[in-house]
Protein backbone atom coordinates (compact mmCIF):
# COMPACT_ATOMS: atom_id res chain seq x y z
CA UNK A 1 0.00 0.00 0.00
CA UNK A 2 1.38 3.40 -1.02
CA UNK A 3 1.22 6.32 1.38
CA UNK A 4 -1.05 9.25 0.42
CA UNK A 5 1.10 12.09 -1.01
CA UNK A 6 2.53 14.57 1.44
CA UNK A 7 1.90 12.56 4.62
CA UNK A 8 5.44 12.58 5.95
CA UNK A 9 6.10 16.14 4.80
CA UNK A 10 3.02 17.28 6.75
CA UNK A 11 4.11 15.37 9.84
CA UNK A 12 7.57 16.94 9.64
CA UNK A 13 6.17 20.49 9.46
CA UNK A 14 3.39 19.88 12.00
CA UNK A 15 5.74 18.54 14.65
CA UNK A 16 8.93 20.43 13.74
CA UNK A 17 10.93 17.26 13.12
CA UNK A 18 14.55 16.75 12.20
CA UNK A 19 14.51 14.17 9.40
CA UNK A 20 17.20 12.02 7.80
CA UNK A 21 15.91 10.85 4.43
CA UNK A 22 17.57 7.67 3.11
CA UNK A 23 17.39 6.44 -0.48
CA UNK A 24 19.39 4.33 -2.91
CA UNK A 25 21.24 5.41 -6.05
CA UNK A 26 23.49 3.74 -8.58
CA UNK A 27 26.75 5.24 -9.80
CA UNK A 28 29.20 3.42 -12.07
CA UNK A 29 27.21 0.26 -11.55
CA UNK A 30 27.69 0.38 -7.77
CA UNK A 31 25.09 0.91 -5.08
CA UNK A 32 25.15 4.09 -3.00
CA UNK A 33 23.10 5.38 -0.09
CA UNK A 34 22.00 9.01 -0.11
CA UNK A 35 21.68 10.76 3.28
CA UNK A 36 19.50 13.89 3.04
CA UNK A 37 19.08 15.95 6.22
CA UNK A 38 16.32 18.53 6.68
CA UNK A 39 15.05 20.53 9.63
CA UNK A 40 11.51 21.41 10.73
CA UNK A 41 10.94 23.53 7.59
CA UNK A 42 11.53 20.48 5.40
CA UNK A 43 14.28 22.22 3.39
CA UNK A 44 17.28 20.03 2.67
CA UNK A 45 20.38 21.22 4.54
CA UNK A 46 22.81 18.61 3.29
CA UNK A 47 22.99 15.72 0.85
CA UNK A 48 25.62 13.16 1.78
CA UNK A 49 26.69 10.03 -0.07
CA UNK A 50 28.33 6.73 0.87
CA UNK A 51 28.77 3.59 -1.17
CA UNK A 52 27.34 0.30 0.05
CA UNK A 53 30.92 -0.93 0.12
CA UNK A 54 31.90 1.87 2.53
CA UNK A 55 28.97 1.02 4.80
CA UNK A 56 29.93 -2.64 4.58
CA UNK A 57 26.65 -3.99 3.27
CA UNK A 58 25.78 -6.17 0.34
CA UNK A 59 22.56 -8.00 -0.36
CA UNK A 60 23.74 -11.09 1.54
CA UNK A 61 25.12 -8.98 4.41
CA UNK A 62 21.77 -7.30 4.99
CA UNK A 63 19.82 -10.53 4.73
CA UNK A 64 21.92 -12.88 6.82
CA UNK A 65 25.04 -11.30 8.33
CA UNK A 66 25.44 -9.69 11.71
CA UNK A 67 25.93 -5.95 12.10
CA UNK A 68 29.60 -6.43 12.98
CA UNK A 69 30.74 -5.67 9.41
CA UNK A 70 28.57 -2.56 9.01
CA UNK A 71 29.51 1.04 9.80
CA UNK A 72 28.66 4.58 8.76
CA UNK A 73 31.72 6.49 7.43
CA UNK A 74 33.06 9.16 9.78
CA UNK A 75 32.40 11.98 7.31
CA UNK A 76 28.69 11.08 7.37
CA UNK A 77 28.31 10.83 11.15
CA UNK A 78 30.43 13.96 11.70
CA UNK A 79 28.29 16.01 9.33
CA UNK A 80 25.04 14.71 10.82
CA UNK A 81 26.21 15.43 14.36
CA UNK A 82 27.03 19.02 13.37
CA UNK A 83 23.67 19.49 11.63
CA UNK A 84 21.78 18.17 14.65
CA UNK A 85 23.63 20.50 17.00
CA UNK A 86 22.97 23.51 14.76
CA UNK A 87 19.24 22.78 14.35
CA UNK A 88 16.75 23.60 17.08
CA UNK A 89 15.51 22.19 19.34
CA UNK A 90 18.70 20.75 20.78
CA UNK A 91 18.62 17.07 21.69
CA UNK A 92 15.39 16.42 19.74
CA UNK A 93 15.00 13.00 18.10
CA UNK A 94 16.22 12.32 14.58
CA UNK A 95 13.50 10.76 12.43
CA UNK A 96 14.57 8.32 9.72
CA UNK A 97 12.56 8.51 6.51
CA UNK A 98 13.15 5.71 4.00
CA UNK A 99 12.21 6.85 0.50
CA UNK A 100 12.20 5.40 -3.00
CA UNK A 101 14.26 3.92 -4.42
CA UNK A 102 14.15 1.79 -1.29
CA UNK A 103 15.98 -1.41 -2.17
CA UNK A 104 16.88 -3.20 1.05
CA UNK A 105 17.33 -0.03 3.13
CA UNK A 106 14.59 -0.96 5.67
CA UNK A 107 16.62 -4.04 6.63
CA UNK A 108 19.72 -2.07 7.65
CA UNK A 109 20.10 -1.46 11.42
CA UNK A 110 20.39 2.32 11.09
CA UNK A 111 19.72 2.96 14.77
CA UNK A 112 22.53 0.65 15.82
CA UNK A 113 24.91 2.24 13.30
CA UNK A 114 24.07 5.87 14.21
CA UNK A 115 23.05 5.92 17.88
CA UNK A 116 26.42 6.15 19.60
CA UNK A 117 27.75 8.75 17.17
CA UNK A 118 24.74 11.08 17.24
CA UNK A 119 23.64 10.65 20.89
CA UNK A 120 19.97 11.54 20.29
CA UNK A 121 16.87 9.34 20.12
CA UNK A 122 16.38 7.88 16.64
CA UNK A 123 12.85 7.03 15.50
CA UNK A 124 11.32 6.06 12.16
CA UNK A 125 8.79 8.32 10.48
CA UNK A 126 5.45 6.55 9.87
CA UNK A 127 3.61 6.26 6.57
CA UNK A 128 0.18 7.32 7.89
CA UNK A 129 -1.34 10.54 9.21
CA UNK A 130 -3.60 8.81 11.70
CA UNK A 131 -2.55 7.33 15.01
CA UNK A 132 -4.90 4.62 16.34
CA UNK A 133 -7.06 5.29 19.36
CA UNK A 134 -5.64 3.25 22.23
CA UNK A 135 -7.69 1.98 25.19
CA UNK A 136 -7.50 3.88 28.48
CA UNK A 137 -8.44 0.98 30.73
CA UNK A 138 -7.31 -2.64 30.55
CA UNK A 139 -4.44 -3.58 28.25
CA UNK A 140 -3.92 -6.95 26.53
CA UNK A 141 -0.54 -8.08 25.22
CA UNK A 142 -0.28 -11.25 23.12
CA UNK A 143 3.22 -12.74 23.25
CA UNK A 144 4.35 -15.54 20.94
CA UNK A 145 7.59 -17.50 21.47
CA UNK A 146 8.62 -19.97 18.78
CA UNK A 147 11.67 -21.35 17.02
CA UNK A 148 11.74 -23.86 14.13
CA UNK A 149 13.57 -27.13 14.70
CA UNK A 150 16.12 -26.14 12.06
CA UNK A 151 17.24 -23.42 14.49
CA UNK A 152 18.10 -23.59 18.18
CA UNK A 153 14.99 -23.89 20.27
CA UNK A 154 13.95 -20.70 22.01
CA UNK A 155 15.89 -20.69 25.26
CA UNK A 156 13.85 -20.39 28.44
CA UNK A 157 16.23 -17.79 29.84
CA UNK A 158 15.26 -15.59 26.88
CA UNK A 159 11.62 -16.03 27.85
CA UNK A 160 12.30 -15.19 31.49
CA UNK A 161 14.48 -12.21 30.54
CA UNK A 162 11.70 -10.88 28.34
CA UNK A 163 9.07 -11.09 31.10
CA UNK A 164 11.41 -9.32 33.52
CA UNK A 165 11.75 -6.42 31.10
CA UNK A 166 8.04 -5.55 31.24
CA UNK A 167 7.60 -2.53 33.55
CA UNK A 168 5.78 -3.46 36.75
CA UNK A 169 3.65 -0.31 36.62
CA UNK A 170 2.23 -1.55 33.29
CA UNK A 171 1.55 -4.94 34.78
CA UNK A 172 -1.05 -3.43 37.11
CA UNK A 173 -3.57 -3.21 34.30
CA UNK A 174 -2.05 -5.51 31.66
CA UNK A 175 -2.89 -9.12 30.85
CA UNK A 176 -0.17 -11.11 29.09
CA UNK A 177 -1.43 -13.90 26.82
CA UNK A 178 1.51 -16.25 26.18
CA UNK A 179 1.66 -18.72 23.27
CA UNK A 180 4.68 -20.94 22.64
CA UNK A 181 5.91 -24.27 21.28
CA UNK A 182 4.24 -27.17 23.12
CA UNK A 183 7.68 -28.48 24.14
CA UNK A 184 8.20 -25.52 26.48
CA UNK A 185 4.65 -25.35 27.84
CA UNK A 186 5.54 -26.76 31.28
CA UNK A 187 8.38 -24.26 31.63
CA UNK A 188 6.00 -21.43 30.82
CA UNK A 189 3.63 -22.62 33.53
CA UNK A 190 6.53 -22.41 35.98
CA UNK A 191 7.22 -18.87 34.80
CA UNK A 192 3.55 -18.05 35.26
CA UNK A 193 3.73 -19.20 38.86
CA UNK A 194 7.03 -17.40 39.47
CA UNK A 195 5.84 -14.03 38.16
CA UNK A 196 2.23 -14.45 39.22
CA UNK A 197 2.50 -11.93 42.05
CA UNK A 198 3.67 -9.21 39.63
CA UNK A 199 1.97 -9.94 36.33
CA UNK A 200 -1.36 -11.28 35.15
CA UNK A 201 -0.23 -14.07 32.84
CA UNK A 202 -2.35 -16.56 30.88
CA UNK A 203 -0.40 -19.44 29.30
CA UNK A 204 -2.24 -21.22 26.50
CA UNK A 205 -1.91 -24.96 25.88
CA UNK A 206 -1.88 -25.86 22.18
CA UNK A 207 -3.05 -29.40 22.94
CA UNK A 208 -6.42 -27.98 23.98
CA UNK A 209 -7.17 -26.56 20.51
CA UNK A 210 -8.07 -28.65 17.46
CA UNK A 211 -6.15 -27.10 14.59
CA UNK A 212 -6.78 -29.79 11.97
CA UNK A 213 -9.87 -28.05 10.63
CA UNK A 214 -7.76 -25.04 9.71
CA UNK A 215 -5.03 -26.92 7.80
CA UNK A 216 -5.06 -24.33 5.00
CA UNK A 217 -4.42 -21.50 7.45
CA UNK A 218 -1.35 -20.64 9.48
CA UNK A 219 -1.73 -22.85 12.58
CA UNK A 220 -0.06 -20.33 14.89
CA UNK A 221 -2.21 -17.38 13.94
CA UNK A 222 -5.32 -19.56 13.90
CA UNK A 223 -4.57 -20.93 17.37
CA UNK A 224 -3.98 -17.50 18.88
CA UNK A 225 -7.09 -16.00 17.30
CA UNK A 226 -9.30 -18.88 18.47
CA UNK A 227 -7.80 -19.01 21.94
CA UNK A 228 -8.60 -15.33 22.54
CA UNK A 229 -12.26 -16.28 22.03
CA UNK A 230 -13.43 -12.97 20.64
CA UNK A 231 -11.36 -10.89 23.03
CA UNK A 232 -9.48 -8.01 21.42
CA UNK A 233 -5.73 -7.48 21.75
CA UNK A 234 -3.70 -4.27 21.93
CA UNK A 235 -0.15 -5.32 21.13
CA UNK A 236 1.12 -8.54 19.55
CA UNK A 237 4.77 -9.32 20.31
CA UNK A 238 6.77 -12.08 18.57
CA UNK A 239 10.04 -13.43 20.00
CA UNK A 240 11.27 -15.64 17.18
CA UNK A 241 13.48 -15.87 14.08
CA UNK A 242 13.39 -13.84 10.89
CA UNK A 243 13.76 -15.23 7.40
CA UNK A 244 13.92 -14.12 3.76
CA UNK A 245 11.59 -15.48 1.11
CA UNK A 246 11.76 -14.04 -2.42
CA UNK A 247 13.23 -10.76 -1.12
CA UNK A 248 10.43 -10.43 1.41
CA UNK A 249 10.96 -10.44 5.15
CA UNK A 250 9.07 -13.11 7.10
CA UNK A 251 8.90 -14.71 10.54
CA UNK A 252 10.04 -18.33 10.89
CA UNK A 253 8.02 -20.26 13.48
CA UNK A 254 7.86 -23.95 14.35
CA UNK A 255 5.90 -26.01 11.82
CA UNK A 256 2.95 -25.96 14.24
CA UNK A 257 2.37 -25.29 17.96
CA UNK A 258 2.16 -29.05 18.57
CA UNK A 259 4.83 -30.28 16.17
CA UNK A 260 8.44 -29.14 15.77
CA UNK A 261 10.29 -32.13 14.35
CA UNK A 262 11.07 -31.44 10.69
CA UNK A 263 14.56 -29.94 10.46
CA UNK A 264 13.82 -28.63 6.97
CA UNK A 265 10.46 -27.09 7.77
CA UNK A 266 9.52 -23.73 9.26
CA UNK A 267 6.13 -22.04 9.26
CA UNK A 268 6.68 -18.68 7.56
CA UNK A 269 4.53 -15.65 8.33
CA UNK A 270 4.62 -12.77 5.85
CA UNK A 271 3.34 -9.21 6.11
CA UNK A 272 -0.07 -10.02 4.60
CA UNK A 273 -0.56 -12.80 7.18
CA UNK A 274 0.37 -10.44 10.01
CA UNK A 275 -1.81 -7.56 8.83
CA UNK A 276 -4.82 -9.88 8.59
CA UNK A 277 -4.14 -11.27 12.06
CA UNK A 278 -3.61 -7.86 13.65
CA UNK A 279 -6.82 -6.57 12.10
CA UNK A 280 -8.77 -9.67 13.12
CA UNK A 281 -7.69 -9.33 16.76
CA UNK A 282 -8.06 -5.54 16.80
CA UNK A 283 -4.39 -4.98 17.73
CA UNK A 284 -3.10 -1.44 17.24
CA UNK A 285 0.59 -2.21 17.76
CA UNK A 286 3.09 -4.90 16.70
CA UNK A 287 6.49 -5.76 18.16
CA UNK A 288 9.34 -8.12 17.32
CA UNK A 289 12.20 -9.21 19.57
CA UNK A 290 15.17 -10.69 17.76
CA UNK A 291 16.86 -13.34 19.98
CA UNK A 292 20.64 -13.89 19.99
CA UNK A 293 20.27 -17.00 17.79
CA UNK A 294 18.30 -15.21 15.07
CA UNK A 295 20.00 -15.88 11.72
CA UNK A 296 18.15 -13.11 9.85
CA UNK A 297 17.46 -9.95 11.83
CA UNK A 298 17.43 -8.20 8.46
CA UNK A 299 14.44 -10.26 7.35
CA UNK A 300 12.61 -9.25 10.50
CA UNK A 301 13.44 -5.57 9.97
CA UNK A 302 12.18 -5.76 6.38
CA UNK A 303 8.95 -7.27 7.69
CA UNK A 304 8.68 -4.46 10.23
CA UNK A 305 8.75 -1.90 7.43
CA UNK A 306 6.19 -3.80 5.33
CA UNK A 307 3.68 -3.85 8.17
CA UNK A 308 4.31 -0.17 8.97
CA UNK A 309 3.49 0.70 5.36
CA UNK A 310 0.29 -1.35 5.39
CA UNK A 311 -1.39 -0.04 8.54
CA UNK A 312 -1.03 2.77 11.11
CA UNK A 313 0.16 2.15 14.65
CA UNK A 314 3.55 1.59 16.35
CA UNK A 315 5.75 -1.20 14.95
CA UNK A 316 8.74 -2.08 17.14
CA UNK A 317 11.90 -4.07 16.45
CA UNK A 318 13.94 -5.01 19.53
CA UNK A 319 17.48 -6.38 19.03
CA UNK A 320 18.26 -8.54 22.05
CA UNK A 321 21.99 -8.61 21.16
CA UNK A 322 22.51 -4.84 21.12
CA UNK A 323 24.07 -3.00 24.08
CA UNK A 324 21.47 -2.00 26.65
CA UNK A 325 18.79 -4.20 25.08
CA UNK A 326 17.12 -5.08 28.40
CA UNK A 327 16.51 -1.57 29.67
CA UNK A 328 15.68 -0.40 26.13
CA UNK A 329 12.66 -2.67 25.86
CA UNK A 330 11.38 -1.55 29.26
CA UNK A 331 11.76 2.11 28.29
CA UNK A 332 10.05 1.58 24.95
CA UNK A 333 7.11 -0.28 26.49
CA UNK A 334 6.60 2.60 28.90
CA UNK A 335 6.91 5.13 26.04
CA UNK A 336 4.35 3.35 23.85
CA UNK A 337 1.92 1.69 26.22
CA UNK A 338 2.08 3.28 29.63
CA UNK A 339 3.13 6.28 31.63
CA UNK A 340 4.92 9.30 30.21
CA UNK A 341 8.45 8.36 29.19
CA UNK A 342 11.04 10.11 26.98
CA UNK A 343 11.68 8.76 23.50
CA UNK A 344 13.84 5.62 23.58
CA UNK A 345 17.47 6.33 22.70
CA UNK A 346 19.03 2.93 22.18
CA UNK A 347 20.84 1.01 19.42
CA UNK A 348 18.61 -1.94 20.37
CA UNK A 349 15.39 -0.24 19.26
CA UNK A 350 13.95 0.45 15.82
CA UNK A 351 10.52 2.05 16.10
CA UNK A 352 7.96 3.33 13.64
CA UNK A 353 5.56 5.57 15.56
CA UNK A 354 3.51 8.71 15.08
CA UNK A 355 5.26 11.92 16.30
CA UNK A 356 2.26 12.44 18.56
CA UNK A 357 3.73 9.87 20.94
CA UNK A 358 6.99 11.78 21.24
CA UNK A 359 5.56 15.30 21.41
CA UNK A 360 2.56 14.60 23.61
CA UNK A 361 0.25 17.04 21.81
CA UNK A 362 -2.79 15.94 19.82
CA UNK A 363 -2.70 15.88 16.04
CA UNK A 364 -5.68 17.86 14.78
CA UNK A 365 -5.55 16.38 11.29
CA UNK A 366 -5.27 12.83 12.61
CA UNK A 367 -8.25 13.40 14.88
CA UNK A 368 -10.28 14.90 12.02
CA UNK A 369 -9.59 11.94 9.74
CA UNK A 370 -10.32 9.44 12.52
CA UNK A 371 -13.58 11.13 13.48
CA UNK A 372 -14.80 11.48 9.91
CA UNK A 373 -13.67 8.21 8.33
CA UNK A 374 -13.63 5.68 11.20
CA UNK A 375 -15.85 4.73 14.12
CA UNK A 376 -14.02 7.16 16.43
CA UNK A 377 -16.48 9.95 15.64
CA UNK A 378 -19.48 7.78 16.49
CA UNK A 379 -18.17 5.45 19.19
CA UNK A 380 -15.27 7.40 20.70
CA UNK A 381 -15.76 6.41 24.35
CA UNK A 382 -16.74 2.86 23.46
CA UNK A 383 -13.42 2.32 21.66
CA UNK A 384 -11.52 3.07 24.89
CA UNK A 385 -12.97 0.04 26.60
CA UNK A 386 -9.84 -2.13 26.61
CA UNK A 387 -10.63 -5.77 27.39
CA UNK A 388 -14.35 -5.06 27.31
CA UNK A 389 -14.10 -4.18 23.63
CA UNK A 390 -15.14 -7.17 21.50
CA UNK A 391 -12.66 -8.27 18.85
CA UNK A 392 -15.10 -7.71 15.97
CA UNK A 393 -15.52 -4.05 16.91
CA UNK A 394 -11.79 -3.44 17.45
CA UNK A 395 -11.10 -5.25 14.16
CA UNK A 396 -13.56 -3.03 12.30
CA UNK A 397 -11.84 0.09 13.66
CA UNK A 398 -8.36 -1.17 12.68
CA UNK A 399 -9.44 -1.87 9.08
CA UNK A 400 -11.05 1.57 8.82
CA UNK A 401 -7.93 3.27 10.22
CA UNK A 402 -5.70 1.57 7.64
CA UNK A 403 -7.53 3.20 4.73
CA UNK A 404 -8.66 6.46 6.38
CA UNK A 405 -5.72 8.58 5.20
CA UNK A 406 -6.00 7.35 1.64
CA UNK A 407 -9.75 8.02 1.56
CA UNK A 408 -9.34 11.49 3.06
CA UNK A 409 -6.83 12.38 0.31
CA UNK A 410 -9.22 11.06 -2.36
CA UNK A 411 -12.14 13.08 -0.99
CA UNK A 412 -10.04 16.27 -1.14
CA UNK A 413 -9.74 15.69 -4.90
CA UNK A 414 -13.37 14.60 -5.38
CA UNK A 415 -15.69 15.73 -2.54
CA UNK A 416 -18.59 13.77 -4.05
CA UNK A 417 -16.59 10.54 -4.16
CA UNK A 418 -18.68 7.40 -4.11
CA UNK A 419 -16.09 5.90 -1.76
CA UNK A 420 -17.00 8.52 0.85
CA UNK A 421 -20.70 7.67 0.59
CA UNK A 422 -19.94 3.95 0.87
CA UNK A 423 -17.76 4.55 3.93
CA UNK A 424 -20.51 6.62 5.59
CA UNK A 425 -22.98 3.80 5.02
CA UNK A 426 -20.61 1.24 6.57
CA UNK A 427 -19.91 3.49 9.57
CA UNK A 428 -23.60 4.02 10.27
CA UNK A 429 -24.31 0.29 10.02
CA UNK A 430 -21.44 -0.66 12.35
CA UNK A 431 -22.28 2.07 14.87
CA UNK A 432 -25.92 0.99 14.93
CA UNK A 433 -24.92 -2.64 15.41
CA UNK A 434 -22.51 -1.78 18.22
CA UNK A 435 -25.32 0.06 20.00
CA UNK A 436 -27.08 -3.28 20.58
CA UNK A 437 -24.83 -5.43 22.82
CA UNK A 438 -27.24 -8.34 22.63
CA UNK A 439 -26.29 -8.79 18.98
CA UNK A 440 -22.53 -8.93 19.53
CA UNK A 441 -22.35 -12.64 20.28
CA UNK A 442 -23.56 -13.40 16.77
CA UNK A 443 -21.08 -10.90 15.30
CA UNK A 444 -18.15 -12.61 17.00
CA UNK A 445 -19.16 -16.00 15.63
CA UNK A 446 -19.52 -14.76 12.06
Amino acid sequence: MNEPPGVRERLQREYGLKVLRLSMSSEDGKGHVLFSFSGPDGIESALLNASCEEIGVSSDDIKWASTATMRIPDHITGALRHLLEETEPAGAPLWIRISAPVGLLPAVPWERLLQFALEVPILRLPYHIVTPRAPEKDFDSVICFSSPAAKRETEMDVVQAFIKQIPVDLAKYTTFHIFADRSVYENLVDIQLHFGSQYKIIVYDASQVNLDKASDENPWLTWMRRALSGRSADVVHFICHGCWMRDEGTLALAESPMRNENLECARLVNSADLVDFLNATGAWSLAFSSPPTNTSPGGMRMLQDSVARARPGPVLFHDMTAPGAETALMTTYRFLYGVSEPSPASPAISLYCHPFRQSGHEDAESNRVLNEYTLAGRLGERLKGGASLPAWLAASQRVLEATASDLAAAVEVDPDSGRKKARDFVLEALADYAAHPDQEEGAEES
